[in-house]
């Protein structure tokens, strides 16, 4: 049966893969000439150069977050702690700080390409956009199976109390 927590289980799971899918994926590059390309960038795109990946930018690190997604994921298809959903969101909000605070500004810096090269924009392309997309959907679907996780149930002192005082019709 299909029920909403195994929804967020699965788009959970395909977010962690797809985090580690796009740390291989080129994530920016710089286009030369492009302002020459203007009229016809339906025929033809400027030319494209560095471009990199985003292990080129800051190694495993996000490797490592979305291998840490997919088993705590799959471990929340078990267990219904909090634990498992907020290494989800620890996870995804990892890869958005990332994404925004390194990626971002690396892959728009056009500094040492505009030393030798006239008209160059840069580019982000699919690897980022999958990083970004995966580590939000990451983080909602954490905070949303966390807040699903029932509250570690605890017997009050008083509860216990009135089951066993002679008041409740009880005798030991």
């Amino acid at each position: 049966m299909v029920t909403t927590r195994r929804g967020l289980i699965v788009i959970a799971l395909a977010a962690g893969a797809l985090l580690i899918v796009s740390q291989f994926l080129d994530f920016r590059a710089i286009e030369v000439g492009q302002p020459g390309y203007v009229d016809i960038q339906e025929i033809a795109q400027a030319p494209r150069l560095e471009a990199e990946t985003p292990l080129d930018n800051h190694s495993m690190l996000l490797v490592v977050a979305g291998a840490l997604a997919v088993p705590a994921a799959l471990a929340t298809a078990f267990t219904r702690k909090r634990l498992t959903g907020l290494l989800l969101v620890l996870a995804g909000a990892v890869a958005l700080a990332i994404a925004l605070l390194v990626d971002l500004p690396a892959g728009l810096d056009t500094t040492d390409a505009e030393l030798a090269f006239a008209g160059v924009k840069g580019v982000l392309l699919s690897g980022f956009w999958l990083e970004l997309g995966a580590g939000a959907v990451l983080l909602v679907s954490g905070a949303a199976l966390a807040l699903d996780a029932p509250a570690p149930q605890r017997q009050d002192s008083r509860q216990r109390q009135t089951v066993n005082s002679p008041a409740s019709g009880s005798r030991a």
